[in-house]
């Protein structure tokens, strides 16, 4: 994971202020900004640059591969193009990534090359076939920058103040279950991940049962994370708390009071989702529960439960518990195999993940 160089809180302001500024950006000049949460996210890498520039280019390529290499030859739009423009973002960046520890496999020299995120080049490179790569990267830069011009002035005024931190910071003493497999593997499970919500939404369940049309698992991403936190239940429990309450909040409450739809209802439940979990948060660390949730990962808690909150808007909450957790075991079941063979390969000993 990256080493922000901000604390949680500022991270997850940045998040909010970023989808803000994107739907402000909308509806001004009605272009948008590479995705609802590229602002934010590019907004922590200001100070960074290399890593934004290294996430335009790569973005740039898939654009250009898509639409000059691939649309032409094959019919592609809606979901399939935006899973083909993914799956090459996933492709590109475990290339360029292997590339650099190959490069430097022992050395952290060339860290400043990395991209942002596993997905955001393939968001960004969605919007640039909408509306142009030129438009889009200066929407996506400007945002960003406005972004971090509000949360330098937050934090500006939150030192000056002297203002206690809003975000559960506190360390628990209690003992902490390992993570499912080591974070480094984290780029084997977001693949796995994105095979399996690509399978399920195209394929279903199981041939001639139940769950045979299109399954959602709550986001591209969603079971890479879950299966990574599968042996600590409690954070599992956690954001499946928060995704169903922000489920409840935005279909019950909100959209009962605006229309909302589309990147509307989207932004909508981005926004719920990092409320919900931030005031989760807070009320755990105000309590006498010695529990941290989800440590080391509080920025992809907002999000994991707005887009599972957001697809059981679309499918109901019991298929979408259905598709995530299927999608999980799939994840869980393609790590070990993968880490099996790996031990195998170079130590001639082979070692299952979850006994390490």
């Amino acid at each position: 994971m990256y080493e922000y160089v901000y604390d949680a809180e500022l991270v997850r302001l940045a998040l909010a202020f970023g989808v803000v500024v994107s739907m402000l950006f909308y509806d001004r000049y009605g272009v948008t900004t590479g995705g609802i949460i590229v602002p934010g996210y590019l907004a922590l890498f200001v100070v960074r640059p290399t890593h934004i520039l290294t996430t335009l280019l790569i973005g740039l390529l898939i654009y250009w591969m898509v639409q000059k290499l691939l649309r032409p030859k094959w019919m592609l739009w809606g979901r399939k193009l935006f899973e083909t423009e993914i799956v090459l973002a996933l492709l590109l960046q475990s290339i360029w990534l292997g590339a650099l520890l190959y490069l430097a496999p022992r050395e952290q020299n060339l860290t400043f090359l990395f991209s942002i995120g596993f997905l955001l080049p393939g968001i960004l490179a969605h919007d640039m076939g909408r509306q142009g790569a030129r438009t889009t990267i200066l929407a996506a830069l400007g945002s960003a920058l406005v972004v971090f011009g509000l949360i330098t002035l937050v934090g500006a005024f939150r030192d000056i103040w002297g203002l206690p931190l809003l975000a559960a910071n506190g360390l628990s003493t209690a003992p902490v279950a390992p993570l499912a497999f080591p974070e480094t593997w984290l780029l084997v499970a977001i693949i796995a991940s994105v095979v399996a919500s690509i399978a399920l939404y195209r394929w279903g369940l199981f041939p001639r049962a139940l769950l045979t049309d299109s399954l959602r698992t709550g986001g591209f991403v969603t079971a890479g994370y879950l299966a990574l936190f599968v042996t600590r239940p409690a954070d599992l429990a956690f954001v499946l708390i928060c995704s169903t309450v922000t489920y409840i909040i935005v279909t019950q409450l909100l959209m009962k009071q605006a229309i909302l739809f589309g990147r509307t209802k989207m932004a909508t439940m981005f926004l719920t989702g990092i409320v919900v979990t931030w005031l989760a948060e807070l009320l755990i660390s105000f309590s006498s529960l010695d529990y941290v949730p989800w440590i080391g990962f509080n920025a992809i808690v907002p999000t994991i439960a707005a887009l599972l909150a957001n697809d059981a808007e679309r499918q109901g909450p019991w298929r979408t518990l259905a598709g995530a957790t299927v999608a999980t075991v799939f994840v869980l079941a393609v790590v070990t195999l993968v880490y099996f063979a790996y031990t195998w390969i170079v130590t001639g000993t082979p070692e299952l993940i979850l006994a390490r």
